[in-house]
């Protein structure tokens, strides 16, 4: 009799509880592992929210973050928002944010326990940009980063976790030296394109296989970096250096030189063209300085405009080799 007088004496007293709660309120034992959560993470900074993506729900100034963010939480401080992804948080500039602006506020490598790991565009387009913020040690991501800041004068060092960079400083026309690229990194796609001031090229590691349009167009560029040893494509690599003197030696990895050296119009010394290679379209072409002994060995089937503008005569300049289409690669330059 005892046992059940105090069972409904607990029954009823939660349902007074519930009947006389008012709405906000919540009973512990009522509530949700995520209803909980929201009470074991961080205070929300001044002029900061952070919403919950699976709910909705908003926490604001003052109120505790959840402890670990979810796919599709959305952090909003300063200058960004951060959206929570699968594998870590991704960087944006906020919507109201003046882009023509010359500095932003530094960002966060942390959030809710999880890392800020992708910066993609975040800077895009960003002209008055003068000086960049500290990127976070946790940053994997950063292509386009700085595409189209074509004030910034100094490029910021990239994180050792940073893997790729593809585009990250594309037209930067005002930066003069180029950040340390870490080991990470096996894709150099156009990551330098346009930077016409930059004037001394970084080492590349040794795991990069592409460095498709790299130093396009930096016309500053006087020596060329060592070619890691497995490298694949250096397309359009150089293209557009005219202040470039000599080519490094290309590994015999290498399959496509098409367009790597065109309109190098400094170049005085070439380099030697291994079997691998099979793509020469435009390599040499408009390099009316090139001069000595050229050894190709390469078939190179593809390789319309390889010496076009080249006068061989005039120039000093030997093509020789074990390539079967040597005469055909000659005339694709002036021969008389």
């Amino acid at each position: 009799m005892k046992k059940k007088l105090l069972i409904f004496t607990v029954l009823m007293t939660m349902a007074f509880a519930v009947a006389c709660a008012d709405e906000g309120d919540y009973y512990d034992g009522f509530r949700t592992a995520e209803d909980l959560e929201g009470e074991k993470g961080e205070p929300v900074p001044v002029g900061a929210k952070y919403t919950k993506g699976t709910t909705g729900k908003t926490y604001f100034e003052g109120e505790n973050m959840p402890e670990t963010a979810g796919d599709g939480d959305v952090y909003e401080i300063g200058d960004y928002v951060y959206t929570m992804m699968a594998d870590g948080w991704s960087v944006s500039l906020n919507k109201t944010v003046d882009k023509t602006r010359d500095s932003f506020n530094d960002l966060i490598d942390t959030i809710a326990n999880c890392s800020v790991i992708n910066i993609t565009e975040l800077y895009k387009g960003c002209a008055g940009l003068l000086k960049s913020p500290k990127i976070p040690d946790t940053v994997k991501v950063m292509d386009h980063a700085f595409d189209g800041c074509t004030a910034l004068t100094e490029a910021p060092a990239l994180p050792a976790s940073v893997e790729s960079i593809q585009y990250t400083f594309y037209d930067c026309k005002s930066i003069t030296a180029a950040p340390t690229i870490p080991n990470t990194v096996k894709d150099l796609k156009y990551t330098f394109y346009g930077c016409s001031s930059l004037k001394e090229a970084p080492a590349i590691p040794d795991n990069v296989t592409n460095i498709i349009y790299v130093f396009n167009g930096c016309s500053s560029l006087t020596k060329a970096p060592k070619m890691p040893p497995k490298l694949k494509v250096m397309g359009s690599a150089f293209c557009d250096c005219t202040s470039l003197l000599e080519a490094p030696e290309v590994p015999e990895t290498v399959t496509d030189m098409a367009g790597a050296f065109k309109n190098c119009t400094s170049l005085v010394k070439g380099p030697y063209i291994p079997a691998s290679v099979k793509y020469l379209t435009d390599t040499f072409n408009s390099c009316t300085s090139l001069t000595g002994t050229l050894v190709i060995d390469g078939t190179a089937p593809d390789n319309a405009g390889c010496f076009r503008l080249v006068d061989f005569k005039a120039q000093g300049l030997e093509v020789t080799g074990a390539a079967k289409n040597i005469d055909k690669l000659l005339k694709t330059g002036i021969t008389e």
